[in-house]
């Protein structure tokens, strides 16, 4: 089931492209079963939420397995029935646990006055669409697991959570990242499977090395966002890269760039804590990142572990800063709708897709939620939530 989450080619099929790309979860040949080669390959995307933007230009609300096409000055605009967009990439690798390499999917021409009319392709191939997926975050774990793998292992503890759901729209045939009530269909999504992890530590000062969950392919983004639920001093580190990033089996990798994208931050509402975002830019073949409660005193720390697609992205913090004394017993959605958000400067650019990351954290002892706090509603434009309902 190569698409759209696993990269290896084989059993590349045609029916596994329309449950992804349509509401048809049961396709045949006399049924929506044929996909035209010109529908299935890549088009340009908007780059922002507003329907007199760009002539031709796609968008997708919610979610959806349809998506609008830009209009002309007087907002006109069309839906179209299928969608690959062209700034999303493949995934392919060779092997049970092969490092994956981005594979460009070619563009298909828009025809601008005719709805649902791709226009002409060139070069056209399965095997670039083989682990493709609209998700932000890998999709793939190429034979990877979560858990510590190298330095301080005790003690570090593998948070996976109590609730998860991926977005449906309201046909319940969501497409990004996947439909939950697809079975075990190949477009629906894990959480055994995304690039994102959750550990505890409590030690001070020592390097634990934990799994990514997936192999980096060249140019993917290990962010990690550091929680201590105690006062004393988060430290700077000064120097030794605040993360770093090993090979399956350990071994060193050349070429990683860390950033610091927040430096150490304390707030002191309530209870103290600290946080901080470090971002290492990957090479080819990372399964494995280090951390480091970097502390005067040992106290818990959480560590959120995310894998961010690339080659072209760049992630940004947006606030890090505000704390929540009260407990609430119900999800507070903020920015929900697509126009409240989208990157600067994408005029005419269609490689552009905004994505914003939201952490709930809580690294305090026995300050968890003891249940879940229900769904998100089908209308919001999220692709998943979940929950670990016990803290550190």
């Amino acid at each position: 089931m190569s698409f759209a989450n696993d990269g290896v080619r084989q059993n590349i099929s045609m029916s596994d492209m329309i449950k992804y790309l349509t509401t048809n979860q049961s396709p045949s040949a006399t049924s929506g079963g044929l996909l035209g080669m010109n529908e299935v390959f890549g088009v340009p995307q908007y780059s922002e939420f507003n329907a007199q933007h760009d002539v031709g230009g796609l968008y997708s609300v919610r979610n959806a397995h349809t998506g609008l096409r830009g209009g002309s000055s007087s907002g006109s605009f069309s839906t179209e029935n299928k969608i690959t967009f062209s700034s999303v990439y493949g995934r392919y690798r060779s092997g049970s646990t092969g490092t994956p390499s981005n594979q460009t999917i070619p563009t298909v021409t828009l025809n601008t006055a005719t709805a649902n009319s791709h226009g002409s392709a060139t070069n056209l191939g399965f095997d670039k669409l083989v682990g493709y997926s609209d998700c932000v975050l890998t999709t793939d774990p190429c034979g990877q697991t979560r858990g510590a793998k190298g330095g301080r292992t005790s003690g570090v503890v593998t948070l996976n959570p109590g609730f998860f759901e991926t977005q449906r729209d309201s046909t319940n045939q969501g497409r990004k990242p996947g439909d939950p009530t697809a079975g075990s269909g190949q477009h629906h999504i894990a959480y055994n499977n995304l690039g994102f992890s959750v550990y505890s530590t409590y030690h001070n000062n020592q390097w634990s090395e934990v799994g990514l969950n997936t192999i980096t392919a060249a140019g993917d983004r290990v962010v990690v966002v550091a929680h201590a639920g105690a006062g004393g001093t988060m430290n700077t580190f000064t120097t030794t890269d605040p993360i770093y990033l090993r090979s399956q089996t350990g071994a060193s990798l050349s070429g990683v760039t860390t950033t610091t994208l927040a430096s150490p931050f304390k707030q002191e509402t309530g209870s103290d804590d600290w946080m901080a975002v470090y971002m290492a830019t990957a090479p080819a073949g990372a399964a494995r990142v280090g951390v480091n409660p970097y502390h005067s005193s040992t106290v818990p720390y959480l560590f959120y572990v995310m894998v961010v697609k690339g080659p072209y992205v760049q992630p940004t913090v947006g606030n890090y800063t505000v704390k929540y004394t009260t407990p609430e017993s119900a999800i507070t959605v903020a920015n929900a709708n697509a126009a409240n958000f989208h990157p600067s400067n994408a005029s005419g650019n269609h490689r552009h897709q905004g994505f914003i990351i939201s952490i709930s954290s809580s690294a305090f002892f026995s300050n968890g939620h003891p249940s879940t706090l229900g769904s998100i509603p089908s209308t919001y434009g999220y692709d998943m939530h979940f929950q670990t309902p016990t803290s550190s």
